[in-house]
């Protein structure tokens, strides 16, 4: 099923595929990452929505606080979350994502869950990364 929006007497189309899931950013951080933790046995996923780790217990007026999208998940080999990880990429981000990342944060908060931001002005450090995960995961 494709979704087009009339303009005028052309249809234009509304979606289309990006080219790659990830940043630049991302990517580098992913291979990093992967590097690190797959000899331990963890699976490095990213693009994980939080309704996918995170279970809502009762219901709220906010509707939407676990539809935000964090850039990894580490699993244990039978994928269990252990922990989320965020790069923080200065992209000249609006203020409502920054409200949208301290709703999201708090929400990770509640379910007992690791967040770990990565600050992209360290680069993609090994070093930098694995200080940053030692506080939370054996390696």
């Amino acid at each position: 099923m494709m979704f087009f929006r009339k303009r005028g007497a052309k249809t234009e189309k509304v979606y289309q595929k990006k080219e790659y899931m990830m940043t630049e950013t991302e990517w580098a951080f992913f291979g990093c990452l992967c590097k690190l933790l797959c000899p331990y046995g963890y699976v490095v996923h990213p693009q994980v929505p939080l309704v996918s780790v995170i279970k809502r217990l009762r219901r709220t007026a906010e509707r939407e606080e676990l539809y935000g999208i964090v850039d990894f998940c580490i699993l244990d080999s039978e994928y269990h979350p252990l922990l989320l990880i965020e790069v923080d990429e200065e992209n000249g981000e609006k203020a409502s994502a920054a409200q949208n990342f301290e709703a999201m944060r708090n929400v990770i908060a509640q379910a007992n869950l690791p967040l770990v931001v990565l600050w992209t002005n360290y680069g993609v450090n090994e070093m930098y990364v694995r200080e940053r995960l030692k506080e939370y995961l054996p390696i």
